[in-house]
């Protein structure tokens, strides 16, 4: 894996008194910790929004002490940074945060199952403690360990080396194998089969994935981890067969659209799905779940239910993060509606014209511009490709619109270097299952 782009990049100049300013609200200042931003665009139902990547310009503006950072994944594989911090005592909260945030944002983009750390015993040992039972970050401890099975680590050395419905798994399984079947009957025959879906997949073995979300891990590890394994088999026998990512397969079926390669897909829908192809055209097996990767510095940002953190990407990009703008803007949604129809109803008054639902796609877009010039710090991508729920009708095009013009006015370098687009009707509709149905290979 080659190194992060995090903390590499200049850092803007900071203002008179040594610190960036925000210009249209002072109370978004990140007075907790010492660090204040500067912003053109805010998102206008939050207005308390502070884009990572500002954060961090702002934090390295005069942090001066070197520290590494290294996380290792299966087969040895390292992803690297090499950052800084203040290392003093006034600027340790802000230490520790910018570190937290980075920390998270390497294991949800590349995955990961030890944390080496050099240059400050003193981060070595708050990262200890966060990344524990029990600690700040006892989900992602939890989450990585299982997914890998292998033991969380957190280890100190001289210098880094740089190279959701039901519980019942029987019921998910009767409704893969029925989708299959379903699929299977608008075709002459059968020779492979590709499935894209939402989680983590190594192997082809269902690692993590929010589907199976309360199934008991006892019973997860027993029916659950082979699951599209069994139901291909069941179903079509011993056929040829590959199980992806959706993010992943969405950035493949991206890279065949637009004919190129370095392509990020992102799919707002339930969640937010993402996967990468990298220059030479090729999957990278990262995890890529940037759902789970900060993207508002806040620290009173929204907190996600499942993993337990704030200011991740999941209630921004998603039908959450919909729902979530819907009641700032007037927007009333009954209890009553599943997340799904919940965003419909947004969706229906955008394409009536309502601008209380205007509002709710320009946040959203306003988000989305800050991110993706962080995004692009992290992948260096040159194309992005927007899919999901989120992205259909109106609501979409404000989005995309929105963000463009954020990029266009706080991040002239990245607008230049990153295209940002939506698919056609017709990559939407088929686009993703045509990508997914090319993976297995074939028997000769």
């Amino acid at each position: 894996m080659e190194n992060m782009g995090s903390g590499k990049r200049e850092a803007p100049p900071p203002a008179e008194d040594g610190r960036l300013k925000l210009t249209r609200l002072e109370e978004n200042d990140m007075n907790r910790y010492g660090i204040s931003v500067q912003l053109k665009h805010v998102p206008p139902l939050d207005p308390d929004f502070i884009p990572l990547l500002r954060f961090n310009q702002a934090f390295l503006a005069d942090a001066k002490k070197p520290v590494g950072i290294a996380v290792e994944r299966a087969d040895g594989q390292m992803a690297s940074c090499r950052t800084f911090i203040h290392g003093t005592p006034e600027m340790e909260q802000a230490d520790h945060y910018y570190i937290n945030r980075l920390v998270k944002t390497i294991l949800w983009m590349k995955g990961g199952f030890k944390i080496y750390v050099s240059g400050d015993e003193g981060v070595f040992n708050y990262l200890k403690k966060a990344y524990s039972a029990g600690g700040e970050q006892a989900f992602d401890w939890d989450y990585m360990a299982n997914i890998f099975e292998h033991p969380f680590e957190v280890v100190l050395v001289d210098d880094i080396p740089f190279p959701k419905i039901t519980a019942d798994p029987d019921y998910h399984y009767e409704g893969i194998v029925a989708g299959l079947k379903s699929a299977a009957e608008h075709m002459p025959r059968v020779d492979a089969v590709g499935v894209s879906s939402a989680g983590v997949f190594i192997n082809n073995r269902t690692m993590n994935a929010s589907l199976f979300l309360q199934v008991p891990k006892d019973i997860y590890d027993v029916k659950v981890k082979d699951i599209y394994i069994r139901a291909i088999r069941d179903t079509f026998g011993d056929v040829p067969y590959s199980v992806i990512n959706d993010g992943d397969v969405s950035a493949l079926a991206g890279a065949m659209s637009l004919d190129d390669s370095s392509v990020l897909g992102i799919a707002m829908g339930t969640s937010e799905a993402v996967g990468y192809v990298d220059e030479a055209g090729r999957i990278t097996g990262w995890l890529n779940e940037l759902a789970f990767v900060p993207v508002d510095a806040q620290p009173d940002a929204m907190r996600d239910e499942w993993s337990g953190d704030i200011g991740c990407g999941v209630k921004y990009f998603s039908q959450d993060g919909v729902i979530k703008l819907a009641p700032r803007a007037g927007i009333e949604l009954e209890e009553s509606l599943s997340p799904a129809e919940k965003l419909k109803v947004v969706q229906k008054l955008m394409e009536e014209g309502s601008e209380a639902a205007a509002k709710v796609y320009e946040s959203i877009g306003v988000y989305l511009g800050h991110t993706l010039a962080y995004y692009y710090e992290l992948y260096g991508c040159r194309h992005v490709l927007l899919l999901g729920r989120v992205m259909s009708g109106k609501g979409g095009d404000l989005i995309l619109a929105t963000a463009q013009k954020v990029l266009e006015d706080e991040y002239p370098e990245t607008a230049k270097a990153l295209k940002a687009e939506l698919p056609d009707e017709k990559f939407r509709r088929v686009g993703q299952s045509m990508a997914a149905a090319s993976l297995p290979e074939l028997k000769k």
